[in-house]
């Protein structure tokens, strides 16, 4: 609740645009604080002494996180990139979760069940029971992974900032959360139907919506109320580890893409004496990019087509320009060794100076270049696309002194 009145206070500061996004949050955390109000044990407790059909508080907290979740799915819905025209989606969403509202409804007035705060272990072995539940679960499964899946897109997204980032790190951790819970709760139903002494703790019950709900609620409202705290000295000298340890990351990632293309071209390499963490991330930004632009008549035409085709195979998270540009400079280390240029092509060619997705720090290129050479060691796409595009060097052709 307070997470909710955060977000409705921040909105209506002066040029903060009220958006449709922003509206759903807002709803989706107000009734997630309702469902947890009346999940709250002391809640059915006393529903129990008032409601005329059984374990109605029950059916109605569990629609209200139904209702939340279905917030998150039109959150994901409504991104940027993923659908131009969403209203379609939204009123297919809208659709499922209102049959899956009132089949639990239908299941729970047929079970005919007596009102009880343990309802899972009570009425954990009714198939009526496991069939209300497996509605209630998946429902709240799909939400939790269409949410967590958005932010492959929302990390990528220009105007996101490093604190938006790390507010939604976090509120994916507890989502995380989340997922451990609807995992002990299935459990406890496996071991009402098959005796075996499965049955998670009592603690979890408590203990893992607990986490979930804290760390969602802190990562919605972190871009709030950080910025504020940053601004204190006591804070920011908290934090200079933390940053340090993120530049130290950030260099071994990017020494993944560094390394090949260095053996390739020692030349680029500054020698320098003395070179702290962020300075040293910085240099090689700049020397993986001198040597991409050196691979420029290396790089052959095919290569981001091939890519682009291939990588409909993968996960969405290779969809991305890392991986375009991943399997430009492989093919393009290829050729080089190989010594073919290819300087006459009409082909589409990797843009590496200016590009919606780096913005104007070093650090995010670094970020975006530590990608790139994720991809370069990993990805089945860069394999497969260098299998079909490496040259064959004929007799006369000179092959390259270097190795990577």
């Amino acid at each position: 609740m307070t997470a909710a009145v955060t977000k409705y206070l921040a909105a209506r500061r002066p040029g903060r645009a009220r958006t449709h996004a922003r509206q759903f949050l807002i709803l989706g955390l107000l009734l997630l604080s309702a469902a947890l109000a009346l999940g709250a044990p002391a809640s059915l407790q006393l529903a129990q002494r008032y409601e005329a059909v059984p374990n109605l508080a029950r059916l109605i907290g569990d629609v209200l996180a139904m209702g939340a979740a279905y917030c998150m799915l039109v959150l994901s819905t409504m991104a940027p990139g993923r659908d131009p025209h969403p209203q379609r989606r939204i009123t297919g969403h809208a659709a499922v979760f209102l049959v899956g509202a009132l089949a639990m409804a239908f299941l729970l007035d047929l079970a005919n069940t007596a009102p009880t705060a343990a309802f899972v272990a009570t009425y954990g072995d009714d198939l009526l029971i496991d069939l209300y539940l497996a509605i209630y679960a998946g429902y709240l499964s799909w939400g939790m992974v269409t949410f967590h899946r958005l932010g492959r897109r929302y990390f990528h997204a220009p105007s996101t900032t490093i604190i938006a980032r790390a507010g939604f790190r976090i509120t994916q951790l507890g989502l995380c959360f989340g997922y451990l819970w609807l995992l002990t709760r299935a459990i406890d139903v496996l071991a009402q139907h098959t005796g075996w002494p499965i049955g998670t703790p009592s603690i979890g019950a408590t203990v893992l919506p607990l986490l979930c709900t804290w760390l969602v609620a802190l990562g919605v409202t972190f871009p709030e109320w950080m910025p504020s705290l940053l601004r204190s000295r006591t804070v920011w000298h908290l934090l200079r580890p933390v940053a340090h340890l993120r530049v130290i990351v950030a260099l071994a990632l990017i020494t993944l893409l560094w390394r090949p293309l260095v053996r390739a071209f020692p030349e680029v390499v500054v020698d320098v004496s003395t070179c702290g963490g962020a300075a040293m991330l910085y240099r090689r930004v700049i020397e993986i990019r001198d040597v991409q632009l050196r691979l420029v008549p290396y790089i052959h035409p095919d290569a981001q087509l091939l890519a682009a085709n291939r990588s409909r195979r993968e996960p969405t998270d290779e969809h991305s320009l890392a991986l375009f540009e991943a399997a430009a400079l492989a093919t393009g280390l290829d050729a080089f060794q190989a010594r073919r240029e290819h300087p006459y092509t009409d082909g589409p060619v990797v843009d590496y100076v200016d590009h919606d997705r780096i913005l104007a720090t070093p650090f995010d290129e670094a970020r975006h270049l530590a990608a790139v050479g994720v991809a370069f060691r990993c990805s089945r796409t860069v394999r497969f696309v260098r299998r079909r595009l490496r040259p064959r060097p004929g007799p006369s052709a000179r092959l390259a002194t270097c190795r990577y």
